[in-house]
């Protein structure tokens, strides 16, 4: 829906219920607002209700739409982190990492600092240095940010090919 359109929905909303008000505060005060017929009163009265109807009409459109597109890049999501799972299994084991340097690369790949790895892992700072100089160097990469490169690289190669 256009935002041009719900904003005139929300205005007749706002306006039905000014009206609603008005009557209400009329009817318990004995304030006659506007002197008009009984007629025009119904008139206005129905197009209020009617304003109300579109309102929600739109709301609930709006929701289902806005659940349904959640749930789709919810999925999507869940896809592509499992795919992302699966590629960080493919590389660890093409490169023949040892369980420790697997965890500490993908603690890499989160952005933890080596001494938050350390900390994590309840080891040396020293340690995960050489854990870290482990990775790169089976890897064939420089440092962490070219090792969080390649898994980006891999990824939007495999959406695209699953584009095309």
């Amino acid at each position: 829906m256009f935002p041009s359109a719900i904003r005139l929905i929300l205005l007749i909303q706002i306006l039905c219920a000014l009206v609603f008000l008005s009557e209400f505060i009329g009817q318990v005060f004995g304030i006659k607002a506007l002197d008009l017929p009984w007629q025009w009163h119904e008139y206005i009265e129905l197009s209020a209700v009617a304003g109300l109807l579109i309102g929600m009409g739109v709301t609930i459109y709006t929701l289902r739409t806005t659940l349904v597109r959640n749930k789709k890049v919810e999925e999507q999501l869940m896809l592509a982190s499992g795919e992302f799972e699966k590629l960080l299994t493919l590389k660890f084991k093409q490169w023949q990492l040892t369980p420790s340097e697997k965890e500490v690369a993908h603690l890499i790949i989160k952005g933890f600092s080596t001494s938050e790895i350390a900390n994590f892992r309840g080891k040396s700072d020293g340690t995960i240095k050489a854990q870290s100089a482990a990775v790169y160097k089976k890897s064939g990469l420089a440092g962490r940010t070219q090792l969080l490169v390649s898994f980006v690289e891999d990824m939007v190669d495999h959406a695209q090919d699953n584009q095309s």
